[in-house]
């Protein structure tokens, strides 16, 4: 597969790591990459790729202490203002 195309979303280009690796005389490319709004679901990873309906995904329950701190902050000023 070749990755062709812009991401759906803005990224933290800073934060992103790849790493190349050899399995079984294939060559993997592991990317990882870190959304600029972790609070928005992507509908698709690549523009032009086939979107699927975000309103169905069930986001798992964690708890506050889990979150990173800019996470954490977003979640308790949320629950503040509410």
């Amino acid at each position: 597969m070749i990755f062709d195309g812009e991401f759906c979303e803005k990224i933290k280009t800073e934060d992103t790591l790849w790493t190349l690796e050899v399995v079984d005389n294939r060559k993997i490319l592991q990317l990882s990459i870190e959304k600029s709004d972790k609070m928005k679901w992507w509908d698709c990873p690549v523009k032009g790729e086939q979107k699927i309906n975000t309103k169905k995904i069930e986001p798992e329950n964690s708890k506050i202490s889990e979150l990173d701190g800019e996470t954490r902050s977003t979640v308790e000023k949320m629950m503040y203002d509410q």
